[in-house]
């Protein structure tokens, strides 16, 4: 069976700043001392340990745990308090001064005994250890290793051990049991059963479930604020898309029509160095011909000073055969003056109509080269800079596509959070089940049992009334 071996205190009620160790024995331990030696706060201390949070039970000063922690100040005025009403000082008192500081918390240690293994530690002492900072924070230890009262208070429970329990009966605990009322007196039958601790995990349970309904709403408000957002998200991309599309499609027609722009540019170009080459090419025959005609002119003028002189040196029948002749060249000349007149006039003609228009139209066309370079020029720059319009466009689509995948990610995160809340409120329901049964039940029996107690009650004080 196990026992306390030893309790450990530390800035506890009047126990001073220094460390205080009490060591007990298997069996009955008494400990003696005159009045407010301090015996009572030994009780205090153990039921601190096990976890009490009353101050009224633990007799905290001021109505509040932190009251629990030494204080000089009022020890000495304690002392002082008692020394006047004529009853010895006590003990802890004369370790009361009132300049000496009070300490910044409390520490109580509880050893007991664990051979039997009553409390489900694999250990044969397990070491209970509560502290209490002035800012009214508590911390617990099981075997010097942080715990939470939760914890210590599952393993007290499956030995036996708890605060409320009547492991411990402080001062005054008769009288009080014989002043509480019906109400009061289930109550305490109740915490001594254990029906309350089930109160307390269906409370728990219920709190449990309230957050884990309030998270879920709040996780499915965010899952359709994220499914509405992924739908904008989605739309923009979808217009990003189109416009990536019908932009990649008129840049591609823009581009056809200036190649085709291009080609008969060039093709027309072609055409009239041609039509150049051919002019060229005739204006050259034509001098030609004017220059054959020249020389045939000349040869002819040599001819008839040739045959003049021939006249004036040889007379006789010649001179009429000469004047034939003669009259026949002058017949061919001035044929061959009027065809070579026509001819200038046509080699004039040609250069007063052909050559300017000619030169005005290889100037027309070579301004329409020049334009068609500046138009290659520009649609260039404009094919460059939308090509970086369309790096930009790729990079914010990237990014959409980035955040629409996280949005998923997220939002399947959610449904699997909210999917394992679901299967606990499932698993807590199913607990509480037989949790609720048995409550019922046990309460069932206290209202059969407390109407007996009143049956009973009746059945004595009717005698009592008779015999008055």
């Amino acid at each position: 069976m196990g026992y306390i071996r030893r309790l450990e205190v530390k800035g506890f009620k009047s126990f001073g700043p220094r460390p205080l160790t009490i060591t007990f024995e298997q069996g009955l331990n008494v400990v003696t001392g005159p009045n407010g030696s301090g015996k009572s706060n030994i009780a205090d201390a153990i039921l601190f340990a096990l976890g009490e949070n009353s101050p009224r039970v633990l007799r905290a000063a001021q109505g509040r745990l932190t009251g629990l922690i030494y204080d000089p100040k009022r020890e000495a005025i304690e002392a002082r308090q008692q020394g006047a009403e004529g009853e010895a000082p006590p003990a802890a008192g004369g370790r009361a001064f009132p300049a000496e500081e009070r300490p910044s918390s409390c520490r109580v240690s509880l050893q007991i005994d664990n051979m039997d293994r009553k409390i489900p530690v694999d250990t044969d002492l397990v070491t209970l250890t509560r502290e209490l900072k002035n800012n009214g924070e508590n911390s617990y230890y099981l075997n010097g290793k942080k715990s939470t009262k939760s914890m210590i208070a599952d393993f007290l429970e499956v030995s036996g051990l708890s605060p409320s329990g009547l492991n411990v009966i402080p001062q005054g605990a008769a009288t009080r049991v014989a002043d509480l009322t019906p109400d009061e007196k289930r109550k305490m039958i109740e915490d001594v059963v254990g029906i309350s601790k089930f109160d307390d995990k269906k409370a728990d349970a219920q709190k449990q479930l309230s957050q884990a309904d309030t998270k879920l709403q709040i996780e499915l408000a965010r899952t359709g604020e994220m499914k509405s957002q992924l739908e904008r998200l989605e739309e923009q991309r979808n217009d990003l898309v189109r416009f990536n599309q019908l932009e990649g499609q008129l840049s591609w027609l823009k581009a056809v029509q200036t190649s085709r722009r291009i080609t008969e540019l060039r093709e027309k170009l072609s055409s009239n160095k041609r039509m150049e080459e051919e002019m060229t090419l005739k204006l050259e025959e034509v001098r030609k011909r004017k220059e054959e005609f020249e020389s045939r002119m000349a040869a002819a003028t040599a001819d008839k000073e040739k045959f003049i002189i021939e006249i004036v040196q040889g007379g006789g029948e010649g001179p009429t055969k000469l004047r034939d002749e003669l009259e026949s060249v002058k017949l061919r000349r001035e044929q061959l003056s009027s065809e070579l007149r026509k001819r200038e006039e046509n080699i004039r003609r040609l250069e007063m109509e052909t050559m300017p228009t000619l030169r005005s139209f290889v100037a027309e066309r070579k301004k329409q080269v020049t334009a068609v370079s500046s138009t290659v020029e520009s649609l260039s720059a404009t094919e460059q800079k939308l090509e970086a319009r369309r790096k930009d466009l790729s990079g914010q689509l990237q990014e959409i596509l980035d955040s629409e995948e996280t949005l998923r990610a997220t939002i399947e995160r959610n449904r699997k959070q909210g999917d394992r809340i679901r299967a606990k409120l499932v698993s807590l329901s199913e607990e509480l089940a037989p949790v609720g049964l048995e409550i019922n039940a046990v309460q069932a029996g206290l209202g059969a049992e407390k109407k007996r107690a009143e049956e009973r009650e009746e059945l004595h004080r009717a005698p009592r009334q008779a015999g008055q």
